[in-house]
């Protein structure tokens, strides 16, 4: 009897990666994970390896191989689902400079406050910016600087000259897709939380231009998923 075509189902939380092998009907024919270290750091860092993200990827497929190799074979779609708000800097051939700065980390929030001070201020922030961001994107930047738009204000005034050879800067589900692909392209969702989209047409969110300057970086990734590579 034939094996019916599967789906190849990726979860990388921040506890560790997990696989599985899913008929289109939903029947989970089996699964795997692996461990990934999270590292803390002084002044309130966090961090993963992206590359220990790849390795536990490939040992739980191989432990899918193992079980279940004509159920491998059958793979013919795979969907990639992460946990979002990290950032890694990416080298023009897309070999990581960091290590995954994660959504836990901190020490963006200075950078922050400063890239985005005036008066009249709400928690450090200019009240008038407040408002462009919100008319043009439905949000802003957590204050805490657990999310991408401070992160890579960290990297830009603490590690310039990695800083220098950034070509991007990826979400999680960005890097493990350009893994997967070697297309760096972002999600209209992965892309959301570096603040720097025209989210007023849902039908057409696209890069502002004006606010990636703002932002202290243009350096984030192509547009969206079906957008050509850069």
């Amino acid at each position: 009897m034939a094996v019916a075509p599967q789906i190849l189902a990726i979860d990388l939380g921040t506890s560790g990666m997990k696989a599985a092998l899913v008929a289109a009907d939903g029947t989970v024919t089996g699964w795997a994970e692996r461990p990934v270290p999270l590292v803390v750091l002084p002044g309130g860092g966090a961090e993963q390896d992206p590359v220990a993200w790849w390795d536990a990827l490939a040992e739980a497929v191989a432990d899918l191989g193992r079980e279940f190799p004509e159920h491998l074979r059958a793979v013919t779609t795979i969907c990639s689902s992460t946990q979002g708000e990290g950032t890694i800097a990416v080298d023009a051939n897309g070999e990581p400079l960091t290590q995954c700065i994660s959504w836990l980390d901190m020490r963006g929030a200075a950078h922050l406050k400063k890239q985005f001070g005036g008066f009249p201020a709400y928690s450090g922030m200019s009240v008038l910016k407040i408002a462009r961001w919100l008319r043009l994107t439905g949000g802003m930047p957590s204050v805490t600087g657990k999310d991408p738009a401070a992160h890579m204000l960290l990297v830009r005034d603490e590690m310039p000259a990695i800083y220098a050879k950034t070509a991007t800067f990826l979400n999680v589900l960005d890097w493990i897709n350009l893994k997967l692909t070697g297309r760096t392209v972002a999600t209209v969702d992965s892309i959301l939380t570096s603040w720097v989209t025209d989210n007023r047409v849902a039908t057409d969110i696209k890069y502002s231009p004006r606010w990636s300057r703002r932002a202290g970086s243009t350096r984030t990734s192509s547009r969206r998923s079906s957008s050509a590579p850069r």
